[in-house]
């Protein structure tokens, strides 16, 4: 792997930092997550260190490719759980060379060729060259693929624009490489045969024939025969028609180089496979996954490949099957078969027998109706008998069931099978080995792609927007891609934004996607899966167009249905092999937006109302208690509210540690902040306690404007209640969270309501902790004293209530107060004071800001070892409590003591620690950091008397 800066080569030292560098430019602009870099870089048995030596590289990646000056290192950037550079993919050789490509397919002539000689010439070697084979093995595959697949498309366009005698060379090394490559041996010997070498090319057809057959055990095909036979007998077929005309036209991606099939040898070769749509777009990474699949290497497994394409309605299934078969088709030169089961019809018919789909076989491959056995298995037997020793491509589409698809397949090698579903076809796998490919929605560019493909790239261009609109509500689904396009082709004098108007009705969200064709209408398309479920997966399948969040798990679920955890995961996984929802990581289970659309008609047109009501009373119940109990496992010493009992049918979840209880919440946060926001499905009494619940969550990771809608929404709720209790605590939430935006007028207001309403409550812990939170406002403006006065009326009013925690709390936030007044040693009696009730109480989060304060004080006595220390421990106990805004906080004055002590790099790389997790939290604490690390780089102080 190569870098280069405006033409000057840029060194980047070891290995394992080029190869990352590498796995970042083969993504050109998308992030790719940690696990996945560290799975990458240690080949699947990464060390404990893993992540951290990761984050080493990046500061040296960084740090080489800002040689130049000019800042390039910032291209290298942290984005949500991944690396990301941001870089023109125009940039990367490896998708400029894509793009040539594509742009090269859909061309015909000398123009094709050029630009397949543009891209093959990018080609400068091996990518990732030094990178481990397994690395390369995994990330450059396809790239490989799409190589050879060029160079084969670019010598059939040669020589069909006469290009025979310059391809000689090429093709005897290629040939003479690779001697069982069919496809190259029929090419050689036609250009041997057009620059009059007849017996060199017919000797060619023997030499393939000999090593077919010693190391496969194989007969040329029907359509190399075919073409040595033309060659023996002088079959004018073979001449070059149109001279190297320059408007000639090209072979498609699945013939030979010659101007015309050659006659065909017996028995019939079958050609059956349906229009390869010529909008077709994207798809490249799945199209090489059936290459894998489908065209055998020395080292493959015997027997006839076959491949199962998954997903769900509408997303493409048939589409890739057909596009691949198009292009491979030269590969399996005695013919193709197809076949659509009609599996999911939209009426709810039963599909077709298999019987029915042998005899359609049989016909085309030449069988008189009358020799057809009666008997499935004689048909089968015979169906076999006439595939065994050919190479044919069996496409088997929209197939139900693995029982449909089995009397279909060959019994012998050199066949391959493509079998598209909406279920798995777990049994198929299972069975015979077939390999799966699950079919996902496209990324948006290919979306867009395909619009433009349909519609027009200038009416595309114009109305950016409205494109970008009408993608998120056909929730790239292609079908839906497809109907819309398809609608405005009829009406090219309407603006896409009217288009875009049409799919925004939320309650008949889909009557935008109908034609009145049952086999396009998306609604109708969604039915043909519905019909063939059982009825516990049906019900359920209809409740959770109820369920506010993109996913939902095993437990919610069933309380969904009201119904215990193994009566909930027999219908979940059905409902996952019909791919009406896909299973995205283990137990956790979603659909696109129209699917959930379709549920949701379901739901109101199926499910009387007093059910639909008490399913999302159980969904509220089953967050609500399953929060309760995450909550109280990771702030054991919170003054805990009381939760109303859950509802009958409710599974509640348990946790057996404070961090399963954070990822619980981390993975609900969607569905949470849904189920409090202004669109929830449910109004109940009960919406305080879940605030109250998730509220500390979405303080410590940073989701502060999240947390005050969440507070608003909530403080709204109990003061339509009456409840006052409910009131105050919610008025001191939404106070901190105010605070936590520098809303300090707000926070200000709102937490002195909450101390006037818990003086009238007769509440003193209440009031205590109201002036603790005081404090904080006044420290933030810079009002030490009155942040002191604020810190020691909370210490007495939690002495006078005998409130331990509270103590200990105030007492730290004393001595935090007198340090900001320059009081150090003071602080630092207060502050250890404080520590040792802390750690007796078992208060960590307490701990983590106390041990912040004493460093703080022992860094502004010079005591600078003392210091570090003390950091650290904040560092480790904040980072292990999850809270990412006091983690990025500590490290910044974890690097202003290291720095004092002479430690500059040790500096630097504590500094941009905190960087990358201030800008995943959008702080604009970022911009001081970045201005240290900036001054760091210049020789100068990185860091004045203010403090961040």
């Amino acid at each position: 792997m190569r870098a280069e800066h405006r033409g000057t080569p840029v060194a980047v030292g070891r290995r394992r930092e080029r190869c990352l560098l590498g796995l970042l430019l083969l993504e050109a602009g998308r992030p790719v997550p940690i696990h996945r870099l560290v799975d990458l870089l240690w080949d699947g048995d990464p060390p404990d260190t893993a992540p951290a030596v990761l984050s080493t590289y990046v500061s040296r990646l960084r740090t080489a490719l800002n040689a130049p000056g000019d800042g390039s290192g910032e291209a290298l950037v942290r984005r949500g759980d991944g690396y990301a550079i941001e870089v023109d993919a125009e940039a990367v050789d490896a998708h400029r060379f894509t793009r040539l490509v594509e742009r090269a397919r859909s061309l015909t002539g000398v123009g094709r060729a050029d630009l397949l000689r543009e891209a093959l010439d990018l080609w400068r070697g091996t990518p990732l060259a030094d990178a481990p084979e397994p690395l390369r093995e995994r990330v450059c595959a396809g790239l490989e693929r799409l190589r050879g697949s060029a160079m084969l498309l670019r010598i059939e366009t040669d020589l069909a624009l006469g290009a025979h005698e310059e391809l000689l060379g090429e093709l005897t090394e290629l040939v003479e490489r690779d001697p069982s490559d069919e496809t190259l041996a029929g090419h050689l010997m036609v250009a041997l045969y057009r620059t009059g070498r007849r017996q060199d090319a017919l000797q060619t057809y023997h030499r393939t024939r000999r090593r077919l057959a010693d190391e496969l055990g194989l007969d040329p095909g029907a359509q190399l025969s075919g073409l040595a036979r033309a060659v023996l007998r002088g079959d004018p077929v073979l001449d070059l028609e149109h001279g190297s005309d320059d408007q000639a036209e090209p072979p498609a991606d699945d013939q030979l180089g010659t101007k015309a099939d050659i006659p065909p040898a017996q028995p019939v070769v079958p050609a059956q496979l349906p229009l390869n749509l010529p909008v077709f777009v994207g798809r490249t990474a799945e199209l090489d996954r059936l290459d894998a699949i489908l065209l055998p290497t020395g080292d493959s497994p015997p027997g006839s490949p076959v491949a199962v394409i998954s997903g769900t309605a509408g997303v493409g299934k048939t589409a890739v099957a057909v596009r691949w078969a198009h292009l491979r088709a030269a590969r399996f030169p005695d013919g193709q078969l197809y076949v659509d089961l009609r599996g999911f019809d939209p009426a709810g018919s039963a599909p077709p027998r298999p019987d029915q789909a042998i005899r359609g076989f049989l016909g085309a491959l030449g069988v008189p109706p009358q020799h057809v056995p009666a008997d499935l298995a004689e048909q089968a037997a015979l169906y076999r008998s006439l595939l065994a020793g050919r190479r044919m491509l069996v496409l088997l589409d929209n197939a139900a069931d693995t029982a449909q698809v089995q009397p279909l397949l060959p019994g012998s090698p050199g066949c391959g099978v493509i079998v598209t579903s909406r279920n798995w076809l777990s049994g198929l796998v299972a069975g015979v080995g077939a390999e799966p490919l699950a079919l996902d929605l496209p990324p948006v560019v290919d979306a867009r792609h395909l619009l433009a493909r349909r519609i027009g790239a200038d009416r595309v261009a114009a109305e950016s927007d409205s494109v970008d609109e009408i993608i998120s509500r056909c929730s790239r689904l292609p079908l839906a891609l497809a109907l819309v396009a398809a609608r405005s082709a009829a009406r090219p004098g309407f603006p896409l934004r009217a288009l875009a108007q049409e799919l925004r009705r939320p309650d008949d969200r889909l009557d935008g996607f109908g034609d009145g064709d049952p086999g396009t209408d998306v609604r109708s398309v969604f039915a043909g899966s519905y019909h063939t479920l059982s009825a516990g997966a049906a019900r359920l399948f209809q409740l959770f167009g109820l369920h506010p969040g993109p996913e939902i798990g095993v437990a919610a679920a069933a309380s969904l249905l009201g119904v215990p955890l193994g009566q909930a995961r027999p219908a979940l996984a059905e409902l996952a092999r019909a791919s009406l929802l896909v299973e995205r990581s283990p137990g956790r289970y979603g659909c696109h937006d129209l699917l959930r659309a379709y549920a949701g008609e379901l739901a109101r047109d199926r499910e009387p109302q007093p059910g639909r009501q008490q399913a999302v009373r159980r969904l509220f119940d089953h967050y609500l208690h399953t929060a309760y109990a995450a909550a109280r496992l990771t702030h054991p010493h919170r003054d805990e509210i009381s939760a109303a009992p859950a509802e009958p049918g409710v599974t509640v979840e348990t946790f057996h540690s404070p961090e399963q209880a954070r990822a619980w919440f981390g993975t609900e946060q969607p569905v949470l902040l849904a189920l409090l926001g202004e669109n929830s499905p449910v109004d109940f009494p009960h919406a305080w306690t879940l605030a109250w619940t998730f509220a500390p969550f979405l303080d410590e990771h940073g989701h502060w404007p999240d947390l005050v809608a969440v507070l608003e929404g909530a403080l709204a709720a109990v003061r339509r209640l009456g409840n006052r209790p409910d009131q105050a605590y919610a008025l001191r939430y939404l106070g901190i969270a105010y605070l936590r935006l520098g809303r300090h007028d707000d926070s200000h207001s709102h937490l002195r309501q909450a101390l006037a309403l818990f003086a009238e409550l007769d509440d003193p812990v209440g009031q205590a902790q109201v002036q603790h939170n005081l404090a904080l406002v006044a420290e933030q403006q810079s009002r030490y004293r009155d942040s002191l006065r604020h810190a020691e009326q909370a210490l007495e009013l939690f002495r006078a209530a005998g409130h331990r925690i509270g103590q200990a709390r105030a007492l730290s936030s004393v001595g935090w107060c007198r340090a900001q007044l320059g009081e150090y040693e003071s602080a630092l009696t207060s502050c250890y004071l404080a520590l040792a009730e802390q750690q007796e109480q078992g208060d960590r989060p307490a701990e983590a800001h106390t041990w912040n304060s004493l460093g703080y004080a022992h860094r502004h006595l010079g005591q600078l070892t003392e210091a570090i220390a003390c950091y650290r421990r904040a560092l480790e106990l904040f980072r292990s409590l999850g809270n990412r805004p006091a983690t990025a906080d500590t490290l910044v004055r974890l690097g202003d003591a290291r720095y004092s002590a002479g430690g500059v790099e040790t500096a630097r790389h504590t500094w941009r620690e905190a960087v990358e997790i201030f800008d995943d939290l959008h702080h604009p604490d970022a911009d001081r950091v970045r201005t240290r690390l900036r001054r760091l780089g210049t020789g100068q102080v990185p860091y004045g008397p203010a403090r961040l």
